[in-house]
């Protein structure tokens, strides 16, 4: 028994441990042949039976059965986790199978990851067999031996059922993991083992693992095709077998890696099994199969003959959806391949084969109409299809001849011929031949006709009537090439099935034939339309044969209009119109009649015609009216009732009319009038107006009142409202307002306002009918409609003045009780369901907000001509109800309300600026806030009794908006300039503390969005103690400097807040804004000296002036008046009265004439006062001793000198003359004076730490600056140009050649400003040559001089006016004062962006329009006003101001956009800033 246990350990030994136990196995390659025999001998069966035998017996004796045995049992695996001998017995056969397993038990040694009680839990047969080979197969390299050992050891447990499962899974974990020492012997062993067990799951995993998924088949290469192919003829023949799947992707890697092993009968097999399958069966093993099939394509060859089943197969697949891609992709490579032909006549023969197929008994009808479909698929496809195949040759007729046999087999396959044929014409219809034609339109007929005969075939007509379009598309292309008398005979013949366009077609081809040189061509033409205007045909086709009618109207209306109207069009429309039904067909006969209306003359005496016409439109509109509301859901008491179930809708139907068709014509007529306009007679012109009205009237005789007509009230109010008389020749007018800024009029050449004369235009009767409308309708569009109505009519007070005194107040009262009927709930909106109804009720109250402010305050206008003056307080009531409502319209309306009752507002003021002040600070109230604050400022009933609280509130109004992070420059620079004016109507008590209120306001506002990091002001009343600077003469009326440094800027808009801070702060120190006036060098004097001083945002020039000539000393110079500090103007106080008596004298006065004339130059001794003080004549200040001392002793002759100091600033400049003796003769007591270059004035400056000199006399440089820094004044100047529009005038030149105008522009001209003489050339204007005077006007802070062209002479050198169009065409707003009658049409011109209009429109007011460019009209929020005269000249002044600002703003945009303009105080604080930051400083130390 021991020879056996020798045995092995030698055989351990001899291999060199690598043994199962060995762990070097991994690093030790194959055995060799011998040593491979030796292990085989010594591991025989018969040793290894007697070895275990005695192992069984010492280890299970009698007493292996006791409980106290389990635990004292061996380990029979070593630490390394290999085999031990002791395990190979107790392996062995000659055990019982208890014994193997209780063996195989224990052999499942844990892992030292797993600890013994897992192990023991791991109970199961399956998982215990699992871990015996877990350490060792997977971790080493088993040798041949010891792998056949194993199998023979193992191999009989596969027969056993209950170790089958284990041992086969042991097995294939052994296959997988010692694939590679496997030798040729026992591969066979194995897959012999594995045909032996037959095909299921376990085997099919342990042959995929044996043959490495078919990749390597050594061993068996020539018996594994064999076994596949039975294999699936064997579970393909099962209609549920678990292992298809498996088996099929076994034999899809067959083929793949080794299909040069697979010989012909198995590839039959496979290919043969696969299509039976899918042919029989649609289930989810088809797709593996077409895959099969795919990679038998792609990797071997389909056997030929079993192509027509791969094809059949295929055509039956097709037609799934699921499997269309891939039945396609193996079609498309048959054809693509040798086979393509062949392919290609099996699918004919499959079609033309059909028909018998389907009759044979038995047969599967589905199957052979899947193969018929396919087969069609697959040949149009390949065809002409998208995925054409250029191998597979064909013509359209060859393959429309297979397809023809194939329609009549079914339904279904007829269809999808259908789509072959559609798609062959939608690509190649061009180019298909004459005889493809003929077969295509047989095709079509037999079609057609098994559509008639079989129900089910009607599931071909939508894609027969598309084909039939097709082809009339191509013949409307002129691309058919087949016969036009079969296509149209093809078309009639399907009647049934044509659409509007295919019968429109028919009848224009059948109307082709009609001829007006035939007798009765009108009575086929009447009877042609009669067919197929019956009821027999659908609405579609009846309104083509309405339209080819029209049609037919305008081919023949030149040859006799008249015959074609009276003999056909009116009595067949007459005849058709009170029976259709159709509003669509309605509506085609409404555009034929007006039609004829826009062709037709309306002249007088030849508008008979146009009168039948205009009848047979007004029975249909106004009698037709109660057919409309017979079934309309109304109850008796007006209200629409909604209980009943009636499905809303924009379409409905009532008694063979329709709403829309009424709406319908409302447009037309309105588009009507435009285009007759201006031929109108009175009498057509009243027959329409009073059709309009018959409608209103007639609803509100039915009682309508609420949504049902609402829509054609709503439109017949639109129309009545643009009709209105030009106030200059009063003629009616009709505006074209395509584009709303600048409408064209249109008049009338026969109708005239009404004044007194029978058969003229009057307003009352649409006043009335206005007036019930806004009692009594409950329609909210209807009110929108009148309400937007009137805010553009009521500007033509002439004509509404016509409705009488009656009318009118009858009308004031509907409109303020409007408001009273919209807060009770009174109106009706459109939308049923409860969510939406509030939706339109919001949305109506906000077009109620922004329309009926601006109608009530143009009401306004009419107080004091009806006796209504005491409507104007509740006017203002509801405007600034309004207002609180947050209506940003009101704001506007109350800007005009102020303007026209003044007092009347007034009383509203302090209520009025608190809810502006409460009011959030939005983008789109900015606008109206500003323009109601800027023109409430020359109002002065409005802020007469104004208080600090109310300045307070006004100040929280406009402060927020100059916020230059937020919100546009124009809106900052016009917010700066609202701040400004209103600080300019404080009383003077008030300033103080307005000011540091105001700054307070501004320096918040600008803190909410100020960048960190970025220095503040300090945020007091902005006073400091002034410097030595200002020693002489007192206060300054400069501002003082600001406080502390400034940090660099960290941004532009940071930089240009702190611009206007420190603008605003100055302005309000100031409380004024000086004239910049270039000061004149006198005759007899001349410069000496010039230094210019930098002082913060200031520059202090000090020039030092001597007279030439001092020969007549005494008698010529007279000095000034001491201590003297005024404006150097010429127009001055001071200057005027020496120049008026210089002209009184005869003598012409120099700068020296200025003195006075009781003082002497110098003073003599006894002139000196008596106290001994030393005295000067015009000056007080002591000088210094020791240079007088030395100075004076130089010259024999006293020397006067001048020393003027000149303050520039952003808000103007100011200059002081002062006269010192600098040297004077030794007979005089010495006195002190100002230096001779007058340094010393300037020394105490030099020294600041924010002063530097920056100039002196020659310094070329900074003259320049300083000259054109002194071209912008102080004041903001606005030169606007001024001319007259005269009857028959269209041009500028014409205006400009009036040098005169009416009476009333002349008063016009006078209200707009104070007389101003030419000779200071303002504006530009030169004396003499543009005449002697214009007109100016002049406020706090800015200046607007008018060039007037009626003031201008006309040279005769110049009949074109250049001259005077190079002076008023140059500036960006010109004013027109149009009394011509005709609308005003801006030129492009490369200056002006704006033109204010003029235009009277009664005796007393006129109407103010603004043309302007697009940049421009968008920041001017009041376009449009009637106003007194007096009122439009002031509104006219703002206008100039506004429009110039946003041109200002516009251009300085585009030139940077980082510096935009705010005013001209800030660019003059810009340019001294930029002297200091270009000009290099000169060191305070130097210019001493």
């Amino acid at each position: 028994m021991s020879a056996p246990s020798e045995t092995v350990a030698s055989s351990a030994t001899v291999s060199g441990g690598s043994n199962v136990g060995s762990p070097t196995s991994t690093a030790v390659g194959p055995p060799s042949a011998a040593a491979a025999a030796t292990a085989q001998q010594q591991a025989s069966p018969a040793r290894r039976q007697g070895l275990m035998s005695s192992i069984t017996r010492n280890i299970f004796g009698t007493g292996g059965r006791d409980r106290s045995d389990r635990h004292s049992l061996i380990d029979l695996v070593t630490q390394e986790g290999s085999i031990k001998k002791e395990a190979w017995t107790l392996m062995s056969r000659g055990n019982t199978n208890k014994t193997r397993v209780r063996t195989l038990q224990n052999l499942q040694e844990p892992s030292p990851r797993t600890s013994p009680q897992l192990m023991r839990r791991q109970s199961t047969l399956k998982h215990r067999f699992a871990r015996i080979f877990e350490g060792v197969m997977k971790n080493r390299n088993l040798q041949v031996s010891t792998l056949e050992g194993i199998w023979h050891e193992s191999k009989d447990m596969l027969s056993d059922p209950e170790t089958k499962d284990a041992t086969l899974k042991a097995i294939i974990e052994l296959t997988i993991t010692q694939h590679q020492q496997l030798g040729l012997a026992l591969r066979h062993t194995f897959f012999e083992k594995i045909r032996d067990m037959g095909c299921e799951d376990g085997t099919i995993k342990w042959l995929n693992a044996l043959s490495e998924d078919c990749r390597n088949v050594n061993g068996f290469e020539k018996a594994m095709d064999f076994l596949v192919a039975e294999w699936m003829q064997s579970v393909l023949s099962q209609e549920d077998c678990p292992e298809a799947y498996k088996v099929i992707q076994l034999a899809e890697q067959l083929v793949m890696y080794n299909s040069a092993f697979v010989c012909e009968d198995s590839m039959t097999t496979l290919v043969r099994s696969s299509c039976s399958r899918c042919a029989r069966l649609l289930d989810p093993l088809t797709s593996p199969c077409l895959d099969l099939l795919t990679t038998i394509q792609k990797y071997s060859e389909l056997p030929r003959s079993e192509l027509p089943l791969i094809v059949a197969t295929l055509c039956c697949l097709v037609v799934v959806e699921r499997f269309c891609d891939q039945s396609w992709s193996v079609a498309r490579n048959l054809l693509n391949s040798q086979l393509g032909h062949r392919t290609r006549n099996i699918l004919v023969e499959i079609m033309k084969s059909g028909q018998q197929s389907l009759q044979i008994p038995g047969t599967d009808k589905g199957r052979v109409i899947r193969s018929l479909r396919g087969a069609v698929y697959f040949m149009v496809q390949s065809t002409w299809g998208t995925q054409k195949i250029e191998s597979v040759r064909a013509s359209p007729a060859f393959v429309t001849d297979a397809l023809e046999c194939a329609v009549g087999t079914d339904p279904v396959v007829c269809n999808d011929v259908l789509a072959g044929i559609r798609r062959l014409v939608m690509k190649f219809g061009r180019e298909i031949q004459h005889i493809a034609w003929q077969r295509i339109v047989r095709m079509f007929h037999v079609v057609h006709e098994m559509i008639k005969v079989d129900e089910s075939y009607l599931i071909c007509r939508p894609i027969l009537t598309s084909l039939l379009d097709q082809l009339e598309q191509l013949y409307l292309d002129q691309y058919y090439s087949g016969s036009s008398d079969e296509l149209f005979e093809l078309l009639e013949s399907c009647l049934d099935c044509r659409c509007d366009d295919s019968i429109a077609m028919i009848m224009k081809y059948r109307g082709k034939e009609l001829s007006h040189l035939q007798p009765d061509w009108l009575q086929q033409a009447k009877a042609l339309v009669e067919k197929y205007a019956d009821k027999g045909f659908s609405r579609a086709v009846r309104k083509q044969a309405i339209s080819s009618l029209q049609s037919l109207y305008h081919q023949c209306k030149s040859v006799s209009e008249h015959e074609i109207v009276t003999t056909l069009l009116l009595p067949l429309l007459g005849q058709l119109i009170p029976v259709e039904e159709e509003c669509e067909v309605q509506y085609q006969m409404l555009l034929t009649l007006f039609d004829i209306t826009r062709s037709v003359s309306v002249r007088p005496g030849e508008s008979a015609l146009f009168d039948q016409v205009l009848e047979v439109i007004r029975r249909m509109f106004v009698d037709g009216l109660p057919k409309c509301f017979e079934a309309s859901p109304i109850d008796t008491d007006g209200a629409v009732n909604y209980s009943t179930n009636i499905v809303h809708q924009d379409n409905r139907q009532w008694g063979g009319f329709c709403m829309e068709n009424q709406e319908i014509v409302v447009r037309e007529l309105d588009e009507l009038l435009m285009e007759k306009w201006q031929i109108l007679p009175p009498a057509t012109f009243r027959a329409i107006l009073e059709m309009l009205m018959q409608n209103v009237a007639k609803q509100y005789q039915l009682c309508q009142f609420d949504e049902a007509g609402s829509e054609v009230r709503a439109a017949v109010f639109a129309v009545l409202f643009t009709v209105r008389a030009c106030p200059i020749t009063k003629r009616l007018i009709r505006l074209r307002e395509e584009d709303a800024t600048q409408p064209m009029a249109v008049p009338n050449v026969f109708i005239r306002l009404f004044d007194g004369r029978e058969g003229e235009f009057s307003w009352n009767s649409i006043a009335e009918l206005t007036v019930h409308a806004l009692k009594n309708d409950r329609s909210w569009p209807v009110t929108l409609a009148i309400l937007s109505g009137l805010g553009k009519v009521l500007d033509y007070t002439e004509m509404i003045r016509t409705a009488g005194d009656k009318s009118i107040s009858s009308l004031v009262e509907a409109l303020l009780a409007v408001t009273n009927r919209a807060e009770k709930g009174d109106y009706f909106y459109k939308e049923y369901d409860e969510s939406m109804i509030e939706k339109s009720r919001r949305e109506a109250n906000g077009e109620r907000f922004r329309l009926l402010p601006l109608v009530l305050a143009n009401l306004m206008c009419f107080i004091g001509s009806s006796g209504w003056e005491n409507r104007s307080h509740e006017f203002c009531r509801q405007i600034v109800e309004y207002v609180k409502q947050g209506s940003v319209e009101a704001i506007t309306a109350s800007s005009i309300a102020l303007q026209r009752v003044p007092d009347g507002f007034a009383s509203f003021a302090p209520l009025f600026v608190e809810l502006l002040s409460k009011h959030e600070p939005l983008h789109g109230r900015a606008i109206p806030v500003l323009e109601f604050f800027a023109d409430a400022a020359h109002v002065e009933q409005f802020h007469k009794f104004f208080q600090l609280d109310h300045f307070r509130q006004v100040t929280d109004c406009l402060a927020p908006y100059i916020i230059v992070e937020y919100y546009n420059p124009f809106i900052v620079a016009f917010a700066h300039r609202a701040l400004m004016m209103w600080f300019s109507l404080v009383p003077e008590k008030m300033r103080p503390e307005i000011r540091r209120l105001m700054m307070d306001r501004v320096q918040r506002a600008m803190e909410h969005y100020y960048p960190k990091g970025m220095s503040r002001q300090p945020s007091g009343d902005g006073r400091n103690e002034a410097s030595s600077m200002y020693v002489l003469g007192g206060a300054p009326d400069t501002p003082p400097p600001m406080g502390g440094t400034v940090t660099t800027r960290t941004s532009a808009a940071g930089e240009i807040s702190e611009e206007i801070e420190r603008a605003l702060s100055a302005f309000f120190w100031l409380g004024k804004i000086d004239d910049v006036v270039e000061d004149s060098l006198p005759d007899k004097m001349e410069e000496l000296a010039q230094e210019h001083f930098l002082v913060n945002d200031h520059i202090l020039t000090v020039r030092t002036l001597v007279e030439k000539d001092r020969e007549d000393l005494d008698d010529a110079f007279y000095p000034p008046h001491p201590f003297g500090s005024s404006n150097s103007t010429p127009t001055s106080a001071s200057t005027a009265a020496t120049s008026k008596e210089g002209d009184a004298s005869g003598t012409p006065k120099t700068f020296a004439d200025q003195r006075r004339r009781y003082q002497s130059a110098i003073q003599s001794a006894s002139n000196r006062p008596s106290d001994g003080r030393r005295a000067m004549d015009d000056m007080d200040a002591e000088r210094s001793r020791e240079r007088s001392s030395t100075a004076s002793r130089q010259i024999s002759l006293p020397q006067v000198t001048y020393t003027q100091l000149i303050v520039r600033s952003m808000y103007g400049r100011r200059s002081w003359l002062m006269r010192s003796l600098e040297l004077v003769h030794v007979d005089y007591e010495m006195v002190r004076g100002i230096s001779e270059d007058a340094t010393s004035l300037m020394q105490h400056v030099a020294g600041l730490p924010t002063a530097c000199l920056v100039g002196k006399k020659n310094d070329d440089q900074v003259a320049t600056r300083l000259r054109n820094l002194d071209r912008l004044p102080g004041l903001e100047l606005f030169a606007v140009g001024v001319l007259y529009k005269g009857v028959g005038q269209t041009c500028d030149a014409d205006y400009l050649k009036n040098v005169y105008g009416s009476e009333r522009y002349n008063k016009f001209v006078k209200l707009l400003g104070d007389v101003r003489s030419l000779t200071n050339c303002p504006g530009g204007l030169i004396k003499g040559k543009h005449g002697k005077y214009t007109y100016e006007y002049k406020d706090p802070i800015s200046r607007i001089v008018f060039l007037i062209a009626s003031l201008m002479p006309t040279t005769p050198n110049d009949p074109q006016c250049n001259e005077k169009k190079k002076l008023i065409g140059n500036n960006f707003v010109m004013v027109l004062f149009n009394e011509s009658g005709a609308p005003y049409q801006m030129q492009q011109n490369a200056f002006v962006h704006a033109t204010i209009e003029i235009t009277p429109v009664d005796t007393h007011n006129c109407m103010v329009f603004v043309h302007a460019r697009p940049e421009v009209i968008c920041w001017i929020g009041l376009r449009k006003v009637v106003l007194t005269d007096a009122l439009a000249a002031r509104i006219v002044r703002q206008l100039v101001i506004r429009a110039n600002l946003a041109v200002n703003v516009f251009r300085s945009l585009q030139e940077n956009v980082n510096q935009p303009y705010i005013s001209l105080s800030i660019l003059r604080l810009r340019m001294i800033r930029a002297l200091k930051d270009k000009c290099q400083p000169v060191a305070p130390n130097t210019a001493s």
